[in-house]
């Protein structure tokens, strides 16, 4: 097939894997999934961190947009989708580079007729990068140096994350026995109050109304 690495063939063999195909909405009822928006080869992708995938994809639609060229497998496998229709794998895109925050990621992807998302990252770029899964907070840990982190982590639309230390604040750093080690970030949203106090026996600025000479 031309063009295309997702072909039903019968000989292909049945080495499976399992790969989602399913909409943000339905993502956002699954505990240990992450979706967000995020750069991939430079270009903006919107990604499903999946833990259910055991290798990472990437759609027909954004493969355009890797520049980069493939790789064709020894040995193609099938892929078992949620739909229950098996696909074909049979080339990969090595060394692609995901971006979170401001942090490099190599990734490899493979292409699948995947909907919904335009990459789907999977347990073999998690468990390369050491990255925890925290279902309860709906959040991916990626430990990036000795006690610094990337999060990913959604509220209906996502956000990431880098959990910076006291050493990058320069002010925090006059203060260090104020502030924690680790700064987790902005502190929540809440009501201020704003008002501007009057110099007191100022008065309002008033002046006698006048009409502007014609010209």
């Amino acid at each position: 097939m031309v063009g295309g690495s997702s072909t039903r063939k019968e000989e292909v063999p049945r080495a499976r894997v399992k790969a989602f195909q399913i909409t943000a909405e339905e993502a956002w009822e699954e505990p240990d999934l992450v979706t967000g928006i995020f750069f991939v080869n430079s270009h903006s992708a919107r990604i499903l961190f999946d833990s259910g995938s055991m290798y990472s994809f990437v759609s027909h639609a954004f493969v355009r947009f890797l520049e980069s060229v493939h790789v064709l497998f020894d040995r193609p496998f099938s892929v078992d989708t949620a739909s229950g229709t098996p696909l074909v794998a049979d080339r990969v895109f090595n060394d692609c580079t995901l971006v979170l925050e401001d942090q490099n990621f190599s990734v490899d992807l493979i292409l699948m007729d995947i909907r919904g998302f335009d990459v789907v990252i999977g347990m073999d770029w998690l468990v390369a990068n050491r990255a925890d899964i925290i279902c309860v907070q709906r959040m991916i840990r990626i430990p990036v140096s000795e006690g610094d982190y990337v999060y990913v982590y959604e509220k209906k639309g996502s956000v990431t994350s880098r959990n910076k230390l006291a050493k990058d604040v320069p002010v925090v750093c006059e203060f260090q026995d104020v502030f924690p080690d680790d700064l987790l970030g902005l502190p929540p949203d809440r009501q201020v109050e704003f008002r501007i106090d009057n110099v007191p026996g100022a008065a309002p600025i008033a002046r006698t109304p006048y009409r502007l000479a014609p010209t």
